[in-house]
């Protein structure tokens, strides 16, 4: 081939590429949104970046920049500093910043460009997603183009792990509110790699708010740097040139990278417990609580059994808290931090760690005596990080009760005003009762047409419930995936039990207005054993939610099944489509088949340990009461459930006798709901030995045994061991409720019925204690059983002395 056939083919190939049409590329005069002729972006951030860069000067490179690309332009890049507050969310809600706020979304900007520090986007991810939020929200209304930069503090390396992690989040909360993401602290990594500039340059600050800049620049405008932005007082011509190179790479890189993958976990979650009775423990004693009131309302309404203690129980009836594995925990700061001790209100030494954790929600509440709400908005930000960071360090749910405040606040302060002076405000309290139910369901309650009961503002006007209750419910998850859309499915059901004659029954509808049509497909999680009346729903915006109900038939005739109901949405419409939810049933429960408990082993001694697991044969049904007996004395009680029924710890105490039988006795008495379990006795003889290790002499000291004290009279006890064994723990207990703990050997506690310290009543008490030594050895002592009776009067004959009452409490019902 000639070298001028050569020449045609080139030709050729250039015509070709000419001819191909490009994409149309953005210019500075397209940042002029609301075409009133001059270019206005504003920073709003802090005024100091972490490394020490300075968000003036990046407005200032900024705006050269721009300048050079359009020289003929007006351009205004104004930096909005965040002084008041730490965070972006803490300058939205401040009442103080409300001129700012007004001056900034007046109209006259084009583009908004946020930037958060690195350290509380690390740290408070739920936080820096709510300002973005909430800014980004105004910003669309107000028709400002938003971005969102990412910062970080300039590494001394391009190894160093910090930056993905931040990025990660922040490309998180940027998907999740629909801002686009600027990858500004991406440009001095770049730098560093390519070898650009050392980590140690001492122009690194200044250099960071160059890129910061460039990669901005090249993000809103999508062109190279212009050339007359290189000339800058505080470095040389090349280094700007090889910055700008490094800002356009990052840019480049990050459009095609992937920066985070999977579902976000942090300490605003939500951990569903899809069960037909929630065991809920709460550190409040306050039996006539709003909030208790309302969460209980909540779930009766949703027909959903609940099992409720508190620490009143221990007090009363000496009910341990590890006695059942509790769903829900939740209190406030205050209360959480008590339930944080694992010694109080407690006969355990340490929790059982063969129970599944329960979900520990925490909040904190809202300061009283501001009726306008202008000092709480104030101390917002505070208050979210103390209780925040209260939680994550104890590794608790923190529910975000002040940020739904604050939200219903700016909806309409009229929420967040208490009807009367002195009065509680029910639509908060039911708010706050919804939010702790959604925590441990994924689920939404709008208030029923039912009365609600008493002490929870049966008269309180209606009107406002939903509303707040909503605000409340879209706070939690979306501050708990870290995405703005908000759409679930629901699965509601009246019915558990299902057999030929009792056929089950679910109602399914959608939260929200779907934006189109949405199929939910129905199934069980085990095949087979169960026939839907349909398996497929088609929702509309028009019918979303009306509830759609199906009919569950038993398709086997095995006994007793438990399997869950399983529903599916799929649609065009991303923000529902793959919700899901479940609920749960029991098919041909066949309560005919005798229960029992068992032991895991039959033998003690200090080589195999004092603590023994007791678990059911067959799984129950209902909660199961067992009641554990050490030679005809009562020491502990625990409980099984459906969904607990691995086994439980049971503490043994031979005393001195039963080392010298070799035996003791123990047995266990049940109460429940499912009559497999119920009245049902289990006797079991262990057979223990000391190892030949020395027996201490444990005894209770005081009261004098088979004394009688005349009441009501405030009682104290007395325990004591040989000091010349090694006593590790010494314990001393009324029943099964540990009255005291001491490290010595001798141990003294008063005799308590209710809190704080009361006066016994007339009737009869048993106290025994427990040392257990260095070597592992667990030695009981011999009951000690006094009585109080009641006060002489004139009216009363010398000879009336109250009887012994039994000091095991009555039987607790399952819903008290």
């Amino acid at each position: 081939m000639t070298l001028r056939q050569w020449i045609q083919i080139g030709w050729l190939a250039v015509l070709a590429v000419t001819a191909i049409p490009r994409p149309a590329q953005a210019s500075v005069s397209d940042l002029d949104h609301n075409d009133d002729g001059v270019i206005r972006i504003a920073w709003l951030s802090t005024p100091q970046q972490a490394g020490d860069i300075d968000a003036a000067e990046i407005c200032s490179d900024l705006e050269s920049m721009l300048k050079a690309a359009k020289p003929g332009k007006p351009v205004r890049v104004a930096l909005v500093p965040v002084t008041l507050t730490r965070t972006l969310m803490g300058w939205w809600y401040h009442p103080d910043t409300q001129t700012e706020r007004t001056q900034l979304f007046s109209g006259g900007y084009d583009v908004l460009v946020l930037a958060e520090h690195d350290t509380y986007v690390s740290d408070y991810p739920e936080f820096f997603f709510e300002g973005v939020r909430a800014i980004s929200a105004q910003a669309r209304t107000a028709g400002l183009r938003t971005a969102l930069a990412v910062m970080s503090k300039p590494g001394l390396s391009f190894r160093d792990k910090r930056l993905p992690a931040i990025a990660e989040t922040v490309y998180r909360v940027g998907d999740g509110c629909g801002v686009e993401v600027i990858p500004a602290a991406f440009a001095w990594h770049e730098t560093l790699a390519r070898n650009r500039l050392p980590g140690t340059s001492p122009v690194r600050a200044r250099a960071c708010a160059y890129l910061t800049a460039a990669a901005v620049y090249v993000q809103l405008v999508d062109e190279r740097v212009p050339k007359g932005a290189f000339d800058t007082y505080w470095t040389t011509r090349r280094t700007t040139e090889v910055l700008a190179r490094s800002a356009r790479d990052a840019v480049a890189n990050a459009r095609t990278t992937r920066h985070y993958n999977g579902p976000f976990t942090g300490v605003v979650r939500i951990e569903p417990r899809i069960k037909q009775r929630l065991k809920i423990y709460v550190p409040n004693t306050f039996s006539d609580d709003p909030l208790r009131q309302n969460l209980q309302f909540i779930l009766d309404a949703a027909f959903q059994e609940w099992f409720w203690k508190t620490p009143s129980e221990w007090y009363s009836d000496g009910f341990d808290r590890y006695a059942s594995a509790f769903d829900l925990v939740y209190g406030d700061v205050q209360q959480m931090s008590l339930y944080a001790d694992p010694q109080l209100y407690t006969s355990l030494n340490l929790p059982p760690t063969n129970q599944p954790p329960p979900c520990t929600a925490v909040f904190s509440r809202m300061p009283t005596e501001d009726p306008d709400g202008l000092a709480t908005l104030r101390r917002l930000e505070s208050l979210l990080i103390e209780g925040y960071d209260f939680a994550k360090s104890r590794g608790m749910v923190y529910v975000p009760y002040p940020l739904a405040w604050a939200r219903a606040y700016k909806s309409d302060a009229a929420l967040v005003r208490p009807p009367q002076p002195g009065r509680v405000n029910d639509w908060l309290t039911y708010m706050l009762a919804n939010m702790l139910y959604t925590t441990v369901t994924d689920r939404f309650l709008p208030p029923p047409e039912k009365v609600k009961p008493q002490h929870a503002n049966t008269d309180h006007p209606r009107g406002w419930h939903d509303l707040c209750a909503r605000i409340g419910f879209d706070t939690l998850r979306q501050l708990s995936t870290l995405r703005e859309p908000v759409n679930a499915i629901l699965v509601s059901s009246g019915t558990y039990r299902i057999d030929t004659d009792r056929p089950g029954f679910v109602s399914i509808r959608l939260l929200d207005r779907p934006e189109r049509e949405t199929r939910v497909f129905c199934a069980t999680d085990l095949p087979g054993v169960a026939q839907l009346s349909r398996e497929s729903l088609v929702f509309t915006p028009d019918n979303f939610d009306i509830e759609q109900t199906i009919r569950i038939l038993p398709a086997t005739n095995a006994p007793s099944l438990f399997f869950h109901i399983m529903a599916s949405a799929q649609s065009e419409d991303k923000s529902i489509d793959g919700a899901n939810d479940l609920r749960p049933f029991l098919l041909n429960l066949d309560d005919d088949s005798p229960g029992s408990l068992v032991f895991d082993r039959t033998t003690v001694s200090p080589r195999t340990g004092y603590t023994v697991i007791l678990r059911p044969t067959t799984r129950p049904c209902e909660i199961v009461r067992a009641r554990i007996a050490q030679n005809g004395r009562f020491t502990q009680e625990i409980y099984f459930s459906p969904d607990h029924d691995s086994g439980s710890p049971v503490q043994l105490a031979p005393t001195a006798d039963d080392y010298a039988k070799g035996t003791l006795s123990v047995t266990v008495t049940t109460t429940s709901d499912d009559r497999r379990f119920h009245d049902k006795s289990v006797a079991v003889t262990f057979r223990v030995s000391a190892d030949g290790i020395r027996l201490p002499n444990v005894r209770v000291t005081a009261p004098v045994t088979n004394s009688v004290i005349e009441g009501p009279a405030f009682v104290t006890a007395r325990a004591e061991a040989d000091a010349s064994v090694d006593i590790g723990v010494l314990a001393l207990f009324l029943d099964h409720k540990r009255l005291g703990l001491s490290a010595t050997p001798v141990c003294t506690a008063a005799v308590e019925k209710g809190p704080p310290q009361s006066r016994l009543s007339a009737g009869s008490y048993t106290l025994w204690a427990a040392a257990t030594t260095t070597n592992g050895l667990v030695v009981g002592s011999a009951p000690v059983t006094f009585a109080v009776r009641d006060p002489l009067t004139r009216d009363a004959p010398a000879t009336r002395v109250a009887g012994p009452v039994p000091s095991t409490p009555n039987d607790n019902k399952v819903n008290p």
